[in-house]
């Protein structure tokens, strides 16, 4: 296991650096915008170079971003997380958890409990991994 500062991996050749010797790549949680653009950029590093990639919590919201950004071509994709004014959201707080983002609630037991379906795109990496099987249903725990 090696761990890499988001911060190195900003730019591209910051990312090829830090992560030019490694064999897959864990994207993090965390809270705010800080790290973000080097999440971002390590993930752009692990598409453009097929690098095994799994993104956790903010990790897999900067998965979308990365991928609105340089895959959809939206460049100023963004969550309303870390800019409000974005005008392509391609993530955003739920109604409902806007007062707790706000600070005005208490984030006691707010999390999203429970056994979700997916439903996996045909021919995907992911759907290869669940042995073909068009629909899987995972737990997961999040705000």
């Amino acid at each position: 296991v090696k761990w890499v500062t988001s911060d190195d991996c900003r730019t591209a050749a910051g990312a090829a650096e830090h992560l030019g010797d490694v064999d897959a790549i864990c994207i993090p949680g965390g809270f705010g915008e800080r790290g973000v653009d080097g999440k971002v950029g390590a993930i752009r590093y692990a598409r453009e170079n097929k690098v095994p990639l799994l993104g956790l919590c903010l990790g897999l919201q900067c998965i979308v971003i990365e991928a609105a950004r340089n895959l959809a071509e939206i460049p100023d994709a963004n969550s309303t997380e870390f800019d409000a004014a974005t005008s392509h959201p391609v993530i955003s707080t739920m109604e409902e958890q806007l007062a707790y983002v706000e600070g005005a609630g208490d984030l006691g037991g707010t999390m999203r409990l429970g056994l979700y379906p997916a439903k996996l795109a045909e021919g995907s990496v992911v759907r290869e991994a669940y042995a073909g099987e068009p629909y899987v249903e995972e737990r997961h725990r999040h705000r």
